[in-house]
């Protein structure tokens, strides 16, 4: 379905115009403020009912109105300049009128205004994001998982890093630590036989020095001999049998006792730092085994989109796509890697993906010489595509509007 004829009275620059296309291609022409986005604006914002201006009617005038006749059904949009009120209706060539205009509208028309312009100008993952919508894509699910994991392996990641920086060497001989208790016992029962041997060893010096003042005294003190010659006595006896005592025993050398402790402590030590590695490494092959782990789960996802990406159906051969990029042929979907003409129609085929039974299109052609726009044109003509172009003309005084009929491929190969 293609317009066949348009009306327009005095909405916004347009005056009065009529126009009998059918089914043509349309080129507007004129220079800025001349009404041409007025004439793009009563067809294509009429229809899809969006971005309508606010003040649709002429200056100076109390009515406006647009009449678009696509042959099977007539659109008329009625406004006034007090109220800013549009009436629409849609009705058959036969004058029946159909109810709720604006859905049976929504219906037909669907989407008829993609400006490839605007889709160049576009952040490439916004592009991305438009692309994803017109062939029914959604990653949410992918992509929450994605940033999960992705959040996940980076903490992991920093882990394994840190546990790297505290790993150390070690002697792997040195796993098993030697009692030090038993040591402690054996050299405390050693330092206290040794203090027993000091005490007799000291009383024994005492007595001796004691037996040898009594023996000096017992020349001065007589009376005091009978006493001290018993204690005397006494004390020979005692030293007889300490004499003996120690004749029959000496100190131990502890000298090994403490060489042995020493070597238990600085081996216990080296137990501990070796067991504390081991610890460091085995943390670590945790954490490599589950940033690994990570790291095929976000493969996974990434093949995942590839796969629904591969089997989505394209509305451009040769156009697709990863998380950040839109490519056309291998190249990014950029101005600077893609000629006007190429571009134009790559808007155009996107476009037709997301009409409905209305078969028109936009474009501004200002851009295009002649071989590109009769390149352009020949393509929407094999696809049943009306096209209306924008022309920028600075030398025209008024608005002007030419109507051609589509070129086709081969007159476009003839002219070549």
């Amino acid at each position: 379905m293609k317009i066949e004829e348009i009306e327009i009275k005095n909405f916004k620059a347009i005056s009065e115009l009529g126009l009998e296309i059918k089914g043509n291609n349309v080129y507007v022409l004129g220079g800025n403020g001349k009404g041409k986005t007025s004439f793009i604006d009563a067809i294509f914002k009429i229809l899809t009912g969006k971005d309508l201006p606010p003040k649709l009617v002429k200056a100076g005038e109390k009515n406006g109105e647009v009449r678009i006749d696509m042959g099977e059904y007539i659109v008329r949009a009625i406004f006034n300049a007090k109220t800013e009120k549009l009436n629409l209706s849609v009705e058959s060539p036969e004058g029946a009128q159909y109810k709720s205009p604006r859905t049976m509208l929504d219906q037909i028309v669907k989407v008829i205004d993609f400006d490839i312009n605007q889709f160049f100008s576009l952040s490439p993952k916004k592009q991305v994001e438009q692309i994803k919508t017109l062939v029914g894509i959604d990653f949410s699910d992918l992509d929450e998982q994605y940033a999960e994991l992705y959040q996940e392996r980076t903490f992991v990641n920093r882990k394994v890093k840190e546990v790297e920086a505290q790993t150390v060497t070690y002697d792997k001989s040195k796993t098993e630590k030697i009692d030090v208790n038993a040591l402690v016992a054996e050299l405390n029962k050693a330092n206290e036989f040794n203090h027993t041997i000091d005490g007799a060893a000291s009383r024994l010096n005492e007595r001796t020095q004691k037996i040898t003042y009594n023996e000096a005294r017992i020349q001065q003190l007589m009376k005091e001999v009978d006493a001290l010659q018993a204690e005397t006595d006494q004390f020979k006896t005692q030293n007889q049998q300490a004499s003996a005592w120690l004749g029959a025993n000496t100190k131990i050398d502890t000298t090994a006792i403490q060489a042995k402790f020493d070597s238990a402590a600085e081996h216990n030590a080296q137990v501990d730092h070796t067991l504390a590695a081991i610890k460091k490494y085995e943390e670590l092959e945790a954490l490599i085994k589950q940033q690994e782990h990570l790291n095929k789960r976000i493969a996974d996802i990434q093949e995942a989109k590839k796969q629904a990406i591969a089997e989505s159906q394209m509305p451009v051969e040769g156009l697709t796509f990863d998380d950040d990029q839109l490519y056309l042929n291998g190249l990014p979907f950029e101005r600077s890697q893609i000629n006007t003409a190429t571009a134009i129609i790559t808007g155009l085929k996107i476009q037709m993906a997301l009409l409905g039974e209305v078969r028109i299109a936009r474009f501004d052609g200002s851009l295009l010489d002649n071989t590109s726009l009769a390149e352009v044109e020949a393509w929407a003509a094999a696809n049943n595509l009306q096209l209306f172009v924008e022309m920028v003309d600075r030398s025209s005084e008024a608005l002007k509007i030419e109507v051609r009929e589509p070129l086709q491929f081969e007159q476009l190969e003839a002219a070549a």
